[in-house]
């Protein structure tokens, strides 16, 4: 198994954007001004939420659950655990009033009973005074005698422990009291104390919390209140419910704290008959007072928050914020685009970027003064040697056309002196001829009529002759006499009259070749001077195009840096509620030419459009180069002296230094790396292409791609 699998802090591959080479991501001004708000907006809540923090402002966990148990729950007994008293007025301790008369109103009797399945053990306890400050002027009970044991409840083991306080009037006797003292009011007086108006028994219980603000525990005291009647046996019932609190704190790791104390009383109460309970219970009394556990249990866990627990709410609040975020996407995802654009403009759509260029006046349309002055310079040039080539055609023209007129006019006179010459030389000897064979005109017709036949046959050639003849300008009245000179009786005298015709007529047919010939090598000439001045047209025109390129070249050079993209973008890519076809169109840009080109850009970032391409590159490739080249490829390169000295292979001037060092792959790349050096060799291509009339197939096609 490969460990790098379970990295956790592996690094995708990702490329960069823009002029940085660290930056990995397109930001935009909008999306830096987000940031920065949530930035800021988050270290200010992080600030607030740790100061907070420091001074417990912030609330923690709280969780609480009561339950019902039949497992065992003590509470430790301690002298403070409850206090109590009477007041035969509002806060007058029956007590003091006793000690100021010297007189014993009411007497109390205090009990601790443990109950294990079926045994009792009663403990009688000692009351005392509190000292409690926050039971202070009430009495306490001691629990010295009990130290072992614990008020306790436990319903699955039968187990139980009860407190009771009788309240009993100093002349009262039951099984409890069996004794009076020797100072006892009488029982009117104690029924006055025990009627009055608000006489009553004041009971003070323990209970105690974890305050979470200030991570103590704080002990506070319940009040009860039960008012007393003279003829009826108050019964108090009161129930502890016990509460466990566990405690978690800390900065990093957390420990965990457990209390457990009263909170919580539930208050019983009857009223008994006293006359009643003293004759049929041997109960007597005016108030009897019972504290018992209750079966139901609190629990409470608090927890309070840590440094990583407030980051995670820092870190919520800023997820929540990146809402803002989907904005700044958007401006990102569209400043992408267009520079996407833009750099689609300024690749292949350069004519259109200087036009949206100059419309927006972003490049000074008139040429400065320099410019001008060779711009004028060369249109000057252009239009004098226009001028030459039009003085060189019209004088050509004049010239060719009178010297093959005359040749033409000196050759058809020359030939037709040659042929009146030979008719009358051939009538001349025809009429000799025709004197001589009069002496054979009785010779056999019937040989005459056999070789009529051939004679018509070099009749018809004569003919042919005869209008070959007339098309290089015999006359009409030569073609007759050799006619009539063909028309001859005798046979031997026109074959012999004929074959030296024939002969004279194949030198005529030579000196008319000739002529034919010269006719066509002056039309060779003809065609030649037209093809030069054409070139010589092509040059004027390539003269001008280049002249035009280089302007434009010059231009597009002084635009292409980040100055003019951020400036062109601002202007082509506001934002606009409105109007936005009539807005492009005034700045240069039809709306229908925007969505092609994003259509285009769409395109190209579809990774199988990308992966199609890579793969036409690819066959390109293959076709072009033979087997022996392809393989090559793997192993061309730089060499290692590329690499020792990178800076000082181009000087100050972004000329390359000791070319001769490098290979031509490594001036290549060299080259193509430097963009100074591309606009540098794109001036000597126009300048090439100006001065040179004699251009390669790749040198035209590339110099008519050129849309600047």
């Amino acid at each position: 198994m490969d460990l790098q699998y379970i990295d956790l802090f592996s690094s995708p591959f990702s490329f960069t954007v823009g002029k940085s080479s660290r930056l990995t991501k397109k930001g935009t001004i909008q999306g830096a001004i987000l940031s920065a708000f949530v930035l800021i907006f988050a270290i200010g809540y992080f600030s607030y939420l740790f100061h907070q923090f420091v001074n417990n402002q912030i609330e923690p966990n709280y969780k609480s659950q009561s339950f019902i148990t039949e497992e065992r729950i003590d509470i430790d007994l301690s002298s403070d655990l409850l206090g109590f008293r009477f007041e035969y007025e509002t806060n007058k301790d029956i007590q003091i009033l006793q000690a100021s008369q010297n007189q014993t109103y009411l007497v109390f009797y205090a009990y601790f009973y443990y109950i294990n399945g079926t045994s009792l053990t009663q403990t009688q306890l000692n009351i005392i005074q509190c000292t409690n400050p926050q039971l202070a002027g009430f009495y306490c009970l001691d629990f010295s005698p009990v130290q072992n044991y614990t008020l306790t409840l436990s319903t699955k083991e039968n187990l139980q422990s009860q407190i009771f306080i009788y309240t009993y009037g100093c002349l009262d006797i039951d099984f409890n009291k069996n004794s009076t003292p020797n100072n006892c009011a009488n029982q009117t007086e104690i029924n006055k104390i025990v009627n009055g108006l608000d006489s009553g028994f004041r009971f003070k219980l323990f209970t105690s919390q974890f305050n979470t603000q200030t991570k103590q525990i704080q002990v506070n005291y319940r009040n009860y209140y039960v008012f007393a009647l003279g003829n009826y046996i108050s019964s108090t019932t009161l129930k502890v419910q016990k509460q466990i609190t566990s405690v978690k704190q800390g900065l990093f790791i957390q420990e965990q704290s457990n209390y457990s104390s009263p909170i919580s009383y539930e208050k019983e109460n009857q009223l008994w008959d006293r006359e009643y309970a003293i004759n049929n219970i041997n109960q007597s009394g005016y108030g009897m007072f019972e504290l018992i556990m209750n079966e139901i249990v609190e629990q409470v866990e608090i927890q309070y928050p840590t440094i990583p627990s407030i980051l995670a709410l820092v870190n919520s609040t800023i997820s929540l914020l990146m809402i803002l975020g989907y904005i700044g996407r958007r401006f990102s995802e569209g400043k992408i685009k267009n520079d996407l654009f833009l750099m689609l403009l300024q690749n292949v759509y350069q004519e259109k970027y200087l036009q949206i260029l100059k419309c927006n006046q972003l490049l000074e349309q008139n040429i400065d003064s320099q410019q001008e002055l060779a711009q004028q310079q060369q249109q000057k040039q252009s239009q004098q040697q226009q001028n030459q080539v039009n003085l060189i055609q019209s004088k050509f023209k004049n010239d060719q056309s009178g010297v093959f007129q005359e040749q033409l006019d000196e050759s058809q006179s020359q030939n037709k002196q040659i042929t009146l010459r030979n008719i009358e030389f051939r009538n001349k000897q025809f009429l000799d001829q025709q004197n001589k064979q009069q002496v054979y005109k009785q010779e056999n017709k019937q040989q005459h009529k056999t070789q009529q036949l051939s004679l018509s046959k070099q009749i018809e050639e004569i003919s042919q002759e005869l209008i070959f003849q007339q098309n290089v300008g015999l006359d009409q009245k030569s073609s007759k006499n050799i006619e009539f000179s063909v028309q001859s009786p005798n046979h031997q005298m026109k074959n012999a009259f004929f074959k030296q015709q024939i002969i004279q007529d194949q030198s005529n047919y030579k000196l008319i070749k000739s002529l034919a010939e010269e006719k066509q090598t002056k039309n060779i000439i003809k065609k030649e001077f037209s093809k030069k001045l054409k070139i010589s047209n092509t040059n004027i025109m390539l003269n001008q195009n280049g002249n035009q390129h280089s302007n434009n070249f010059q231009q597009l050079k002084k635009s292409l840096n980040y100055e003019f993209s951020e400036k062109l973008q601002s202007i082509l890519f506001k934002f606009k509620f409105f109007g936005k076809k009539e807005y492009l169109l005034s700045k240069g840009l039809d709306y229908q030419q925007k969505k092609i080109i994003e259509k285009q850009i769409s395109k190209d970032l579809n990774i199988f459009e990308f992966y199609k391409d890579i793969l036409f590159l690819k066959k390109a490739v293959m076709i072009l180069l033979s087997s022996e080249q392809l393989a090559v490829m793997k192993i061309i390169g730089c060499s290692s002296n590329f690499l020792e000295q990178p800076k000082t292979l181009i000087n100050k001037d972004n000329q390359l230094n000791n070319t001769g060092q490098l290979n031509y792959f490594q001036e290549q790349y060299k080259q193509f790396e430097s963009e100074n050096l591309q606009f540098e060799k794109i001036e000597q291509f126009i300048k090439r292409c100006q001065q040179n009339s004699s251009l390669s197939e790749i040198d035209q096609r590339l110099l008519s791609s050129i849309c600047i």
